[in-house]
């Protein structure tokens, strides 16, 4: 790995350390409410990752997040400021860490409640 490339991944993880002291605004621009209830008539309160839990396998979303907050790192400043790309790639690590924790435990995918 070259020093720039180390230096962003190091970046990287400095403002993804910040995540929990992010701003409502900033929370919402990661997390966007029209992601939390994405078949209401049917299922009230599904999330999206929820639905895509249900559609794809543990590896398929392993992936789709990796690469999503790959993303995000790669394209910092670029679209949005780069805390704020950084708080999303981190939203997405932080996701899989969760994923991973239940597929060990043989709770893949996430149990959506009636």
């Amino acid at each position: 790995m070259d020093k720039s490339t180390a230096a962003h991944l190091a970046q990287c993880q400095k403002e993804a350390g910040m995540l929990k002291s992010e701003s409502i605004k900033t929370r919402d621009a990661i997390n966007p409410e029209y992601y939390k209830d994405v078949l209401p008539d049917l299922v009230p309160g599904l999330e999206f990752m929820n639905l895509m839990e249900h559609l794809h396998s543990y590896e398929e979303m392993s992936g789709a997040c990796r690469i999503m907050a790959f993303k995000y790192m790669i394209r910092s400043g670029e679209k949005d400021p780069a805390p704020q790309e950084y708080r999303k790639a981190a939203w997405y690590l932080n996701y899989l860490a969760d994923m991973t924790e239940r597929a060990i435990m043989d709770e893949y995918p996430i149990r959506v409640d009636d």
